[in-house]
């Protein structure tokens, strides 16, 4: 049963700053559908990072390699988006 305060709460969802030379990320799927219940730890979009995420060049396949990064919900609620 889920309680009122979950049905109730409206939450946003902010993008932290990943590392301290991270600059920028770019939505590129909605995993799901606005007005969908989501639970702990299930996966609502992927983003695609700045070349900057991974600081050393050294380790990117290429020099402007932008990372694919799965974003998860960390708390349980009702979710919609802004902007279809």
């Amino acid at each position: 049963i889920r309680s009122a305060a979950n049905l109730l709460a409206r939450k946003l969802i902010t993008l932290p700053r990943l590392s301290p030379t991270h600059t920028s990320s770019r939505l590129v799927q909605r995993l799901v559908p606005s007005g969908s219940h989501v639970i702990e730890y299930q996966p609502v979009m992927t983003v695609q990072c700045s070349s900057d995420m991974i600081a050393d060049p050294a380790d990117r396949v290429t020099q402007d390699h932008q990372q694919i990064m799965l974003l998860e919900i960390m708390e349980e609620g009702s979710i919609k988006w802004n902007s279809e």
